[in-house]
């Protein structure tokens, strides 16, 4: 149990969640309240450890989408340097047509 309640204060601690600290030491609690406090704290110590992994993949999918985006838009703007080349070499091409048209 100790190791388990080293490992919410040590998380408490991490994200400077403040305790209150009465400075009291309470009465060691019944044998029946140990077990049900254990289960607690078990209970706790699994769902911290959840929170914490999907903590990580949240932030590595954002990592991720955000590389995608970067990505997306570095394309776009390729495509569109293309798409903007392409317009100006087919009008440059029509007005030489038409230039020589002009001149026969």
């Amino acid at each position: 149990m100790e190791r388990k309640l080293r490992f919410l204060e040590r998380e408490i601690k991490k994200d400077a969640i403040p305790m209150l600290d009465t400075g009291e030491n309470p009465d060691a609690p019944q044998p029946r309240e140990m077990i049900d406090l254990e289960a607690t704290f078990e209970k706790l110590e699994n769902e911290l450890r959840e929170v914490n992994q999907n903590e990580e993949m949240l932030k590595k999918n954002f990592s991720e989408l955000t590389e995608l985006k970067h990505i997306l838009r570095k394309t776009q703007q390729f495509f569109d340097e293309v798409s903007s080349f392409r317009l100006f070499t087919s009008i440059y091409s029509h007005q030489s047509h038409f230039s020589k048209i002009a001149k026969s």
